[in-house]
């Protein structure tokens, strides 16, 4: 059996640009800093300046605000510690100086400090700053200076000012001219950002992640599209792809696209869709409109749901510019939200 699927050329080219200037040996280590959207606001800075990965050391994981943070959640990995202590020491470990940003006699100006080594740099929680310990486990102390009558900036600006300084210094020396990441972590951003639901099929069923090649395809055995398949897929449309050796649903399973409680059989039923061909010949407009009268709560990601399906493709990895033709669609037929 042979399934084909890949990612659209220009994800798989975003992704690879984005991979080839991640910089590995720059990161933050989180200390208490809990506020919703402080935390979203200092990852979409890192994601900005490239850093790979943050540390983090939470009593209860963050929350995160998804309107803030703009997605880069997703591109930024976060590694959770249970102390600071057990944070610097893997962050020494690494070879990385560890400065933490604490108002004392000993600081230094954050811009008089070589971001071109391996740096970490510890942020204290928003109402007290950094700890006893973090402030003893570091490196060096360095501060922002101000000359009105506050003496600090809010936690994720602080943050923005100086990893930029960072990624000022780290451009000058060329250091975003050439990729640091390994090809495995290559291949894990790759499959985690272009491939978003078979992802989750894999870290929740515990399946190993495919290779990628070139041209943004999976490469997997008929062992591993079993795995998975066997998953997502119910028995007659899994006999389906045995039988014809390709997806009647074009690389999605008609069942992706459940939603209110229903699964999504039971909702195409209900606007009288009973097989894969008919919803493949079917005008996801008409669907939508349809279920829009007969299921309560159906919602835009309903309609990137059907469109995805008949591309074979995940709601997810809609584009932008074609949710801008979307909508403009929606207005015509007077179905635009409100």
């Amino acid at each position: 059996m042979s399934v084909e699927v890949k990612m659209e050329p220009e994800r798989y080219a975003r992704i690879r640009q984005l991979i080839a200037l991640r910089q590995p040996s720059l990161t933050v280590c989180l200390e208490q800093v809990h506020k919703p959207h402080n935390v979203s606001a200092i990852l979409r800075s890192c994601d900005a300046v490239g850093v790979h990965q943050v540390h983090a050391v939470w009593a209860k994981k963050a929350v995160l605000r998804k309107g803030t943070a703009m997605g880069s959640q997703n591109w930024v990995y976060t590694q959770r510690h249970n102390s600071i202590e057990a944070a610097v020491t893997q962050l020494k470990q690494q070879n990385m100086q560890v400065l933490v940003t604490n108002l004392s006699d000993t600081a230094v100006d954050f811009r008089e400090i070589d971001y071109t080594q391996p740096t970490a740099i510890i942020l204290g929680q928003e109402k007290h700053g950094a700890t006893e310990q973090a402030i003893a486990l570091a490196d060096k102390d360095i501060v922002i200076p101000m000359v009105g009558m506050v003496q600090s900036l809010n936690v994720s600006v602080a943050a923005a000012l100086v990893l930029y300084e960072a990624q000022r210094q780290r451009q000058n020396a060329g250091l975003y001219d050439q990729q640091h990441l390994t090809e495995v972590d290559c291949q894990k951003m790759l499959f985690e950002g272009g491939f978003p639901r078979y992802r989750e099929i894999c870290d929740r069923k515990g399946i190993e992640y495919p290779y990628i090649d070139e041209a943004g395809q999976i490469q997997a055995d008929a062992t591993w599209w079993k795995r998975v398949q066997a998953i997502q897929a119910d028995a007659t449309w899994w006999k389906r792809v045995q039988a014809t050796g390709s997806n009647p649903y074009q690389g999605m399973n008609i069942r992706d696209l459940k939603g209110f409680g229903l699964k999504s059989e039971e909702m195409l039923a209900k606007v009288d869709i009973y097989t894969a061909e008919q919803f493949m010949a079917a005008d996801p407009f008409q669907i939508y409109k349809q279920l829009k009268l007969k299921v309560a709560g159906t919602g835009l990601n309903s309609l990137y749901a059907l469109i995805g399906a008949q591309q074979g493709k995940h709601w997810l990895d809609i584009s932008a510019n074609q949710k801008n033709e979307i909508l403009l669609k929606l207005d015509e037929m007077g179905l635009a939200p409100k």
